[in-house]
């Protein structure tokens, strides 16, 4: 990191610490801010140091798994800001020293309110949640901005070997399986997924292959896989069975439906 770049750090981590900005010498009439005005705005200490995560190489980031562990980390104290497992980061722990290890990861962290304390990463105990959260979500926000829109906002534990997902209206999830499952998750996928099973092995086969959303509801969707069938569900039930596909045709594969598109 070039000198000037810690000290710019370090004067934006000290400003979000003290809670007071530095003051213009006139308050400019509302609406008249200039775009050279808003240019010279100090940046934050998160966006200083998002700024320094950016600079990482894409391989180094990914290697570390920076952003997602970064996102969870900051995502937690946002949400939960009082529990003190979240408020306390342990730095020898393998996954976490590797984020560390990229530049700017444990200034992020910082600007969020944690401080070192030994091997550790913590959040004083006389922070009060309602700062701790609002500095989380400045970092995830800073961080979104610099990583780009689009982060890892759950990972769930794939039940089996998931061969198809579809998006469901409402922000849900269904996912198809080669055990012939198939799993629907709520929109915060923290409830146990519903369970649907209807498919069946052929020839030695299983497998759902694919899934499609009617756009009726969370729960109306259409599944195919390696039995020949496609099956219609509703409220978790099978409503309708459509087979006839590959009959007559001479092949291995031939009840194998590995694609669906539910017309308008």
């Amino acid at each position: 990191m070039a000198d000037d770049d810690e000290d710019e750090l370090a004067a934006a981590i000290a400003m979000s610490m003290s809670g007071s900005p530095a003051q213009a010498d006139a308050p400019a009439a509302p609406g008249s801010e200039s775009a050279q005005q808003r240019k010279s705005t100090p940046a934050s200490a998160a966006q200083i140091a998002a700024d320094q995560l950016g600079r990482n190489s894409a391989e180094a980031l990914a290697a570390a798994n920076a952003v997602q562990v970064l996102t969870k980390l900051l995502s937690n104290i946002a949400e939960k800001p009082d529990e003190q497992k979240f408020r306390k980061v342990n730095c020898s722990n393998d996954k976490i020293a590797k984020v560390l290890a990229c530049a700017g990861a444990e200034a992020l962290l910082m600007s969020a309110g944690f401080v070192k304390a030994d091997s550790f990463l913590q959040i004083p105990d006389a922070a009060g949640s309602g700062d701790v959260a609002k500095a989380a979500r400045e970092a995830l926000e800073a961080l979104s901005e610099t990583c780009g829109t689009y982060m890892v906002a759950a990972q769930l534990r794939a039940h089996g070997e998931v061969r198809c997902v579809c998006a469901l209206p409402g922000g849900g999830l269904a996912t198809g399986a080669m055990d012939n499952t198939i799993h629907l998750y709520e929109p915060d996928y923290k409830a146990v997924p519903q369970l649907l099973r209807g498919h069946q092995s052929r020839s030695g086969v299983s497998g759902v292959r694919a899934l499609a959303c009617s756009g009726k509801g969370p729960d109306h969707i259409a599944s195919s896989g390696c039995d020949g069938r496609v099956l219609i569900w509703s409220s978790g039930v099978v409503q309708d069975t459509l087979t006839g596909h590959g009959e007559g045709v001479q092949d291995t594969n031939r009840s194998v439906i590995s694609c669906l598109s539910w017309g308008a």
